[in-house]
């Protein structure tokens, strides 16, 4: 199936979630949803549980299928003809404190197209009254363009505005002074380089989508996760890029796990 929303369920309340969430963006998209079980060979069959969210969106143009292998292979089959693909952060199986699956993990380092991991508490996701709609992080120093891209498609749909986030760090030297306070005259310096670097990247995007509204933010930080985290508490989704294919960074991981919207991770 072309261009469609991929959404992997397994029967637990944090898939049917993320089934709920892949429905609303099928429609938003205008793109058929395609939710599918993968079952193991000689496995027991489809559950009812299964078998409803198989079917989360009967209003809309959907497919449900059950094919037969190993779970990751499947869904990373699927969306190579897919526009985005959505799964939980972890799944039925898993220990108690499990943060990030096996399945999850998988899809998300390896898939070719944008992959949506919901988190792990349900009760979060109905973030339509939420003020910064979407946001994502970049490094303005290197932005990841398929990222910043895709946000912006996705506020776009969303008559929403963008949050975009930079973090940035002090110089080496000023570093190595530490801890004796950096003079505020050079951190304000400082930071008004970083506002404008971050101005010059946006620059050519504002004019590819005039339309969205965009609202630049540099934070002095070690860690770009932590105001991430922080801004996933007013965002409906939160955007990512991914680097290399086969492993997620550390900052990508730590908003996958700790985030309170969904992630989206997209592939360079």
């Amino acid at each position: 199936m072309l261009h469609a929303v991929v959404v992997g369920v397994d029967g637990s309340a944090r898939s049917a979630a993320a089934a709920r969430w892949a429905a609303r963006e099928a429609r938003l998209r205008g793109l058929p949803l395609q939710s599918v079980h993968v079952s193991p060979k000689g496995g027991p069959p489809v559950s009812t549980r299964v078998q409803a969210q198989l079917m989360a969106c009967p209003d809309a143009p959907a497919d449900g299928a059950v094919p037969v292998g190993d779970v990751v292979p499947k869904l990373l089959s699927l969306g190579e003809h897919a526009g985005l693909v959505v799964i939980g952060v972890r799944g039925a199986g898993g220990y108690a404190g499990l943060r990030l699956g096996s399945v999850a993990h998988g899809v998300a380092t390896r898939c070719t197209v944008p992959v949506v991991l919901v988190p792990l508490r349900p009760e979060l996701h109905d973030l339509r009254h939420r003020p910064d709609k979407v946001t994502v992080g970049i490094d303005a120093r290197d932005p990841a363009d398929a990222a910043l891209d895709f946000a912006l498609h996705t506020a776009g749909l969303r008559g929403a505005r963008l949050h975009v986030l930079h973090a940035w760090s002090l110089p080496p030297f000023a570093m190595a002074s530490l801890p004796f306070a950096v003079p505020e005259k050079d951190r304000a310096s400082w930071e008004d380089q970083e506002v404008q670097t971050l101005a010059d990247v946006l620059r050519p995007w504002r004019e590819k989508y005039p339309e969205v509204r965009m609202l630049p933010d540099v934070f002095l930080g070690p860690a770009a996760s932590d105001a991430l985290l922080r801004n996933s508490e007013n965002a409906e989704v939160l955007v990512v890029g991914r680097r290399r294919r086969g492993r997620l960074g550390r900052t990508v991981r730590a908003l996958i796990e700790h985030s309170r919207c969904p992630v989206i991770v997209v592939p360079s």
